[in-house]
């Protein structure tokens, strides 16, 4: 599939393309022949967990349910995808059933989409994710109900949306600290890692006696 002859023959269609694309900017009116197919366009984001092994970008990109994935797919026009090493999780298989080339490369969010403005916006979104500054502007009725509030001696809430956050991210990060101790019993973990704790409950049947 790349013989020097298909590869000349796969730039040739990419260089027809690109006039075909020039002509319709230069004159909107102009039909482009029945077999152009616009040549996708396409960013690459590399995902930092090296350096914030206990963030979880993936979830805050596909957010609850997959509607903030989904979101920006719809007002972009673009696709985005979860692509590289642990994309895909262990013994499971793409939906196509294929390997996929990316899946040895560093995980990263690929983008695709039909013009370079559109593919841009998006990246700048899924950027602000890497940096740790995504501000989560989900619709309120696509939201999963928050549950009841729950208050402190001092009649604060304990229970927000930000702390509720920050636990689900803490719980993340020990559970891959722990499976990384499994895996390495040499492994010395953060000096703040605390491992949960375990815990049972046992009615005491008073009804019965």
């Amino acid at each position: 599939v790349n013989t020097r002859e298909q590869r000349a023959r796969d730039k040739l269609t990419r260089l027809r393309n690109e006039l075909i694309t020039e002509m319709i900017k230069a004159n909107p009116k102009y039909k482009p022949p029945a077999d152009y197919r616009p040549e996708k366009k396409y960013r690459k984001l590399r995902i930092p967990l090296d350096e914030y092994p206990g963030y979880n970008f993936i979830g805050l990109i596909i957010g609850p349910r997959g509607n903030t994935q989904k979101r920006m797919e719809r007002e972009s026009n673009c696709k985005i995808a979860i692509r590289g090493r642990g994309s895909v999780k262990e013994g499971r298989t793409r939906k196509d059933g294929k390997p996929d080339p990316s899946d040895t490369e560093e995980l990263h969010v690929l983008v695709t989409g039909d013009d370079d403005a559109s593919v841009d916006k998006v990246n700048q979104k899924l950027q602000l994710v890497a940096q740790g500054k995504f501000v989560d502007d989900t619709p309120e009725g696509e939201r999963s109900p928050s549950p009841e509030p729950v208050y402190n001696e001092a009649g604060a809430r304990v229970n927000t949306r930000e702390q509720r956050a920050r636990d689900k991210l803490t719980r993340l990060r020990n559970e891959l600290i722990t499976e990384m101790i499994k895996a390495n019993p040499k492994y010395k973990p953060p000096a703040d890692y605390r491992p949960e704790k375990k815990y049972r409950k046992l009615r005491i049947p008073l009804d019965e006696y």
